[in-house]
């Protein structure tokens, strides 16, 4: 089980370091007298990303010593046992799901830079929502709305305050 988290947590690290590569190639493009242009806010967001993963590896890493030292005092089996029986009971239908995330999250980072904010952000959202509705064939429509308002809202936002956003073949 720890080893799944800290490999999903390498995961997240190593996602952080695409998005690093990918910030650097938006131009710093902004107007007079703004705090942060569009570069500097997508390395501060990763910079978060890469820090927050770091310290969730090394918080897991901490958890797993002390979680080792208490299992000396149980026997071998006992521990193995129960181990077992979580896992087998609750930690499948997550992982899957964990897993669909990950994925969708790079398809983001990539779809970003070459498809555009919009349609990445879009399929995303559309994505993780479903998915949090078990992918059940009678809620995608509320997937997709929820997902086309919040398009439209970031649209219209991001119009308001003149963001800027790199050429790509699909920007809408």
């Amino acid at each position: 089980m720890t080893m799944k988290k800290i490999a999903i947590e390498i995961i997240m690290f190593i996602s952080g370091i695409i998005f690093l590569v990918t910030a650097f190639r938006i131009k710093a493009g902004g107007f007079s007298g703004d705090v942060l242009n569009q570069r500097n806010y997508v390395l501060i967001l990763v910079g978060l990303l890469l820090i927050l993963s770091a310290i969730s590896i090394v918080r897991t890493l901490l958890w797993e010593r002390n979680k080792k030292a208490d299992k000396v005092k149980k026997t071998v089996q006992e521990t193995e046992q129960v181990v077992e029986s979580a896992e087998n009971k609750s930690n499948k239908p997550v992982n899957k799901n964990i897993y669909i995330t990950i994925g969708l999250i790079l398809l983001f980072i990539i779809g970003f830079t070459h498809i555009g904010f919009y349609v990445s952000s879009f399929v995303f959202v559309f994505a993780m929502t479903w998915m949090m509705f078990n992918w059940k064939r009678n809620l995608w429509i509320r997937s997709l709305i929820f997902s086309l308002a919040l398009n439209g809202t970031f649209f219209i936002l991001f119009q308001f305050i003149n963001v800027y956003f790199p050429d790509n073949t699909l920007l809408f």
